[in-house]
């Protein structure tokens, strides 16, 4: 066993001389390459979250005036935007004489809040609107905001849009 034991040992002991380190030491570290990087061009980015103007520039701007059919557009707020009581509704509308009408509901469908808007054109032409939407609850729920024309002929609700959102105390 002896033997076998020492033949062990001289033989590790040859490897470590062929590889030219001491028993236990570590290998020297390599030296990382250098490497050097030179700008040929510069990029100016221009910044692409600058706030809108208007409420026209988050989209109702892509709707020219003369389009041939009823709707009313929100903006803002925007599906699953948090909400306070008093806040503020802006969009677009091509409704006749500008006008539509609103409500704020809650998660079970009550009414919290509603009302009629009026843009600034109407009857073939695109109007911006701003409107403030008061409400009351306890604790934060679910709730939406419904937009929509009523019907020249039987005031039924037409071109409806609805926008869910959470409504805070």
């Amino acid at each position: 066993m002896r033997s076998v034991t020492a033949a062990a040992l001289l033989t590790m002991g040859l490897l470590v001389a062929a590889c030219g380190a001491e028993p236990g030491a570590q290998p020297a570290p390599t030296p990382a390459p250098t490497v050097t990087v030179t700008a040929t061009e510069t990029v100016t980015a221009a910044p692409t979250d600058a706030p809108p103007t208007s409420p026209a520039s988050d989209g109702c701007t892509t709707l020219q005036s003369g389009e041939n059919f009823a709707f009313v557009f929100v903006t803002s707020p925007t599906v699953g935007a948090q909400v306070q009581p008093g806040f503020t509704v802006t969009g677009c509308s091509n409704s006749f004489e500008a006008a539509f009408a609103w409500a704020l509901y809650d998660h079970s469908g009550n009414v919290l809040s509603d009302g009629f808007g009026s843009a600034t054109c109407g009857t073939g032409c695109v109007g911006d609107f701003q409107i403030t939407v008061p409400y009351a609850v306890s604790q934060a729920t679910i709730g939406s905001l419904e937009v929509w024309t009523n019907s020249a002929e039987d005031g039924s609700k037409q071109d409806i849009n609805t926008i869910p959102v959470v409504l805070n105390p």
